[in-house]
């Protein structure tokens, strides 16, 4: 696998608590999409990255149909 690229089924870590967060479901080169879990999404930004290729960072993006009231709950469990 050449540099910058992800492959499907890779695992998503959290590299502050060391604890897988997800895998990516579908990948094009350096893009990709994936499932996460919310509690390591949105823990910190910069501590996601592909295990195994460390110098790739993930970026979570919330998208704009996500319901605030879900963002909220997961600030409550975050700081809880």
């Amino acid at each position: 696998m050449g540099k910058g690229k992800v492959a499907p089924g890779s695992q998503v870590i959290n590299i502050a608590s060391s604890k897988k967060a997800g895998s990516v479901t579908t990948a094009l080169g350096f893009r990709g999409m994936g499932v996460l879990q919310l509690d390591e999404a949105f823990k910190g930004s910069g501590s996601l990255t592909i295990e195994g290729q460390e110098d790739i960072k993930v970026e979570t993006i919330k998208p704009d149909w996500w319901p605030i009231e879900w963002f909220r709950d997961q600030q409550h469990t975050a700081v809880a």
